[in-house]
């Protein structure tokens, strides 16, 4: 089988467990996520942090902004640009942010643009991790190529348990996270 059936298939297999989550199940997990992020000792250290704003079965992240909004530290949000680029937008308050392509939320036009080689900290939405560090996303490429620019940033991941398995399927192109957090568990890698 070709790596990108086989990529297919274990996308659709988990976005299938995904949908299957109860609201109770998905209230739990994500509440466990939000206090483990909140300990990371990590946060004592960076300053600058890119996140994702969560969207349909993905690891909420909204408590987790507000919580680094109030913590004193600078947030971005991605932007997706023409040709699969991502671009990191400053915001202070969740209410400068419109919907945008996708189904997803982004900061507004105007928003200050954060360098990639600034950020201490991205956080990354993946719909399947390994126990390695590597991630298989939605499959349109955007975070692969900002990852590349962010070379001084620790890269985390954050995932449902069910949502880390032993070993994905690799490419040239796949970039390790630093870290994978769940609701039970903090991985760490060496880079």
């Amino acid at each position: 089988m070709s790596l990108v059936l086989l990529k297919k298939g274990l996308r659709q297999k988990m976005k299938t467990k995904l949908d299957s989550l109860s609201s109770g199940d998905y209230q739990t997990f994500n509440s466990n996520i939000e206090r483990n992020f909140s300990k990371l000792e990590m946060l004592k250290r960076v300053k600058n942090i890119m996140l994702y704003y969560s969207i349909r079965q993905e690891v909420q992240t909204e408590a987790i902004i507000n919580f680094l909004l109030k913590a004193d530290k600078r947030v971005a949000l991605p932007v997706c640009l023409p040709e699969r680029q991502l671009q990191a937008s400053i915001i202070e308050d969740l209410n400068q942010l419109q919907p945008a392509a996708f189904g997803l939320v982004e900061p507004r036009p105007e928003a200050a643009i954060l360098d990639p080689q600034q950020i201490d900290l991205v956080v990354v939405p993946g719909v399947v991790f390994d126990e390695r560090g590597y991630r298989l996303g939605h499959g349109a490429g955007y975070y692969d190529r900002f990852l590349l620019k962010t070379t001084h940033s620790f890269k985390l991941g954050l995932a449902y348990d069910f949502q880390v398995i032993p070993e994905l399927p690799l490419e040239s192109h796949d970039i390790r996270m630093n870290g994978i957090l769940t609701p039970s568990r903090y991985l760490e890698f060496n880079s």
